[in-house]
């Protein structure tokens, strides 16, 4: 005979005949401490009631409350789990571990299942469903949703597998309203603020749905970001916008560019895709799309060895030089000349373009420039300067008078301005 696991049980049945003692209509089970499937559960209650077409079973403990449907038409309905809250630590491996799973097709039986509020390993996943169904080879997964205070995932696939070997194979959407706020619940610091996202993926690898497995993932991801900012990130071990390891870009940016990154880089897009081949991850068009400039990336991060390799472009745009052109200006008119030049100057596109190397480590990235490039760019001629004693000189004629008492200096007073990003 088979148990509720579907391994093989070395007592024999006979259908035709009636037990001795015959069913239990209802069990009762307390407990200070009980282990279920490998999770530790503190102050068990459990009531299991015998109906005509299935077992139910009410638990409730520190860690689970949930209620639990097993049908006596075991291969056609299966198995029916509905949870109010279910914390879970991770299934710890060790010679002292429960009886491994081995999935029987022939015994296998379909799965519904729902936590309201789902936590494991401290993590709040949030909402929680899926739904499994048999198939000819293995179990389909309908249905699979993940959702939670900053994000939604949705997804469908196949579990195949046989004596030798299983596989799994998923397809979904992921959105999120913050995703800097989503990551930091997993707690991932990406330094990533302000920002929604979304993502398609087709992924699959050569282990069970539940023992995900880096060595064997392949697929592809297409993913966007809204507008945002990405801020310095300190701590290596959980920073982690980590396959493009950005932090360390936006450190380096900081430091040549002051003025401009002071308060963060601001975006108004990221977009890009990743095609994954044995568990190295590799993109051709990651573009950030920022408010001072454009980066692009291509390269991989591997994710069994943890290993990076980028090349990255900064284009500054003109306008993020505006602080430098500021800097000349020491009068009342600086935030109306700023202003200015950024509607003169907003359709230019870049003055230069930097290059990076990123290798290293996701732990420890290494970031270093390789060139920089630099070009000069005209502004609109003024008017004919006025003379040097003249009250408006380096202003062009105001007939109205609403600049009378705005005066620039002297030296700012030309025909043409050549502008430099330079080393900082």
């Amino acid at each position: 005979m088979h148990d509720l696991t579907g391994n093989d049980s070395d007592i024999p049945s006979d259908p035709n005949k009636k037990s001795f003692i015959g069913e239990p209509q209802r069990i009762f089970l307390n407990a200070d401490s009980a282990t279920v499937a490998s999770q530790q559960l503190t102050n068990l209650e459990a009531v299991t009631k015998n109906t005509d077409d299935s077992w139910q079973i009410s638990m409730n403990a520190k860690e689970v409350r949930a209620n639990v449907s097993l049908y006596k038409d075991w291969l056609a309905r299966g198995i029916n789990i509905s949870a109010d809250y279910l914390d879970l630590v991770g299934w710890e491996e060790g010679e002292d571990k429960a009886v491994e799973f081995e999935p029987k097709l022939e015994t296998l039986p379909p799965v519904e299942f729902l936590c309201e509020r789902c936590r494991f390993e401290n993590k709040d996943l949030g909402r929680v469903d899926f739904k499994l169904s048999r198939a000819a080879n293995g179990m389909h997964i309908d249905s699979l949703r993940l959702n939670n205070d900053h994000g939604l995932l949705y997804a469908s696939g196949d579990w195949l597998f046989n004596q030798n070997s299983s596989h799994t194979k998923l397809e979904g959407e992921f959105s999120s309203s913050d995703f800097g706020l989503f990551l930091k619940g997993f707690n991932f610091d990406s330094g990533i603020k302000d920002s929604k996202a979304s993502a398609k993926f087709n992924l699959d690898w050569q282990r069970p749905p539940f023992e995900f497995d880096y060595a064997t993932l392949n697929g592809n991801v297409d993913w966007r970001l809204s507008d945002g900012y990405l801020t310095e990130v300190t701590d290596k071990g959980s920073r982690i916008f980590s396959l493009l390891s950005l932090e360390s870009l936006v450190r380096k940016l900081r430091l040549d560019f002051r003025d401009v990154f002071a308060q963060g880089f601001f975006y108004d897009k990221m977009k890009g895709s990743f095609q994954v081949a044995q568990g190295t991850v590799d993109t051709r068009d990651t573009v950030v799309d920022g408010g001072a400039g454009e980066i692009t990336m291509q390269g991989y991060t591997n994710l069994n060895t943890r290993e990076v390799n980028y090349n990255i472009s900064f284009a500054p745009k003109v306008t993020s030089s505006l602080p430098l052109i500021v800097a000349y200006m020491v009068n009342p008119a600086t935030a109306l000349a700023a202003l200015a030049l950024d509607q003169v100057l907003t359709s230019a596109k870049v003055i230069s373009n930097i290059k990076f190397s990123l290798t290293g480590t996701l732990d420890d990235p290494k970031l270093e420039e390789l060139e920089r490039d630099s070009k000069e760019i005209s502004l609109p001629a003024q008017t004919n300067p006025a003379p040097v004693d003249a009250p408006n000189a380096g202003l062009a004629i105001d007939p109205i008078g609403h600049n009378k008492d705005i005066s620039f200096p002297q030296d700012i007073d030309k025909e043409r301005l050549a502008l430099e990003v330079s080393d900082g």
